[in-house]
């Protein structure tokens, strides 16, 4: 039986060398590896982190597309799809790509809500985004990606102040009515 092993377990991927900074090494060897087994995840994957490395935006979309294409976004591979196909505005491709690895059922906490922020804000639609991660924060406190994505949401919609009352205050309990007005018994 020849299964293969994840892309984050195989010593072989092309991620060493985009990790120093080699993105054309990384390429060449993703591209070698795909004239091998065209339909290997792990090396398309490795191909879009070096295509989005070398700045090469319409290609990096081309090949989140591709990935996108085959029915299954593994965990790691949301992110650089996300950037890869929002730098084009390809929101179609976007949507599939949440839409896929919500399926998969293995996302880490968090993910989700970021990667449907991110498409609302590429959709300039702000007041969603914020609503997205300010409901992730609600269940995650202690989140600092989804902070920052938020701080990154309110600071768009260009009210500073506004952002740092919502930002000192998100994740804590809501005060208690009736201790604001002196207790049960003041009134």
């Amino acid at each position: 039986m020849n299964e293969r092993m994840p892309t984050e377990t195989r010593p072989e991927t092309a991620r060493a060398p985009v990790q120093r900074n080699d993105a054309r090494a990384a390429l060449a060897e993703a591209d070698a590896a795909l004239a091998r087994d065209p339909g290997d995840d792990s090396r398309m994957l490795a191909r879009l982190r070096a295509l989005s490395a070398l700045d090469d935006r319409s290609a990096a979309a081309r090949q989140a597309a591709e990935i996108v294409a085959t029915g299954t976004v593994r965990p790691a591979a949301l992110d650089p799809i996300l950037a890869a196909v929002l730098a084009i505005d390809d929101l179609r491709t976007a949507r599939n790509a949440i839409a896929l690895a919500e399926a998969s059922g293995r996302m880490p906490q968090g993910a989700l809500p970021r990667a449907r922020a991110q498409l609302a804000i590429a959709s300039g639609d702000l007041q969603a985004a914020t609503a997205i991660l300010v409901a992730a924060i609600e269940e995650d406190p202690q989140n600092t990606t989804l902070r920052a994505q938020l701080t990154e949401a309110l600071l768009a919609g260009g009210n500073a102040g506004h952002a740092r009352d919502v930002l000192a205050r998100i994740g804590m309990r809501p005060a208690d009515p009736v201790e604001g007005r002196g207790g049960a018994e003041g009134g």
